[in-house]
């Protein structure tokens, strides 16, 4: 038996598809690998500083992202948003998000944390509602980019699926908000709403064996193509047949 390469145009036409899709979605999964580490050597540079005071004006909000920092001031409560999420254990609620206004500095925005559907009311959770001077530590987090099914934030019903700070600093009628959002650590509020501490600082890296994965996909196809390209051939019946005398 012998074996014959035979090349088909249907076949080669799609395989070729294939494995240039699969070689795109290999090398855009690196270059993913590559923003994520960025984005994780950011965050542990800036986890590894001690806890700062929040400056009375932030002239850079990237060089802030991710560090720890404590300011001071009293809530305007009456100034709440509301923002989609989903609790510890996978229950649908919101991060309250809520202005600090400092008297040494511009007002802030804290994410107080996160609350079941049935608190969205400040009367169901009077004792977290804490008047007077308050203290809050917490991770600075930037404006955040809505995904492709994200749905778009509705200043009207105060209903948020994204966090945008210039939006939401519209919204509670203070622009001149600092530039960073404050996201409260999980110290207690009293009553035990909200709950903070909602930061995620351990984001999953899984790029690289996404990208092997892709590769290995375009290894498959290739060796498929090859396999259904062979043909056996017998070389005693390909042969051409004697004459009959």
């Amino acid at each position: 038996m012998t074996h014959i390469f035979t090349i088909k145009a249907g076949p080669t036409i799609m395989t070729s598809l294939t494995i240039v899709a699969m070689v795109w979605l290999g090398l855009w999964q690196l270059e993913r690998l590559e923003w994520k580490q960025d984005i994780l050597s950011h965050i542990a540079e800036q986890q590894s500083r001690p806890t700062q005071r929040l400056p009375q004006q932030i002239d850079d909000p990237f060089m802030f992202e991710y560090g720890t920092f404590e300011t001071s001031g009293t809530f305007a409560h009456d100034l709440e948003l509301y923002l989609f999420a989903t609790g510890p254990n996978g229950g649908a609620g919101y991060h309250i998000y809520t202005p600090l206004i400092r008297l040494d500095a511009s007002p802030v925005l804290i994410n107080r944390g996160w609350i079941p559907v049935r608190a969205r009311n400040p009367e169901t959770r009077i004792d977290g509602q804490i008047a007077g001077q308050v203290r809050v530590r917490g991770i600075a987090r930037l404006s955040r980019s809505p995904g492709p099914f994200t749905p778009e934030n509705n200043l009207a019903t105060n209903n948020w699926y994204y966090a945008d700070l210039t939006a939401m600093a519209e919204a509670v009628g203070l622009p001149s908000l600092a530039g960073v959002i404050l996201d409260a650590d999980d110290h207690p509020n009293p009553g035990g709403l909200p709950l903070g501490g909602v930061t995620r600082l351990n984001i999953p890296n899984n790029h690289l064996a996404y990208a092997l994965t892709w590769f290995i996909f375009g290894l498959i196809a290739s060796v498929i193509y090859v396999i259904y390209s062979l043909s056996r051939v017998n070389p005693d019946l390909s042969a051409k047949p004697n004459s009959v005398k």
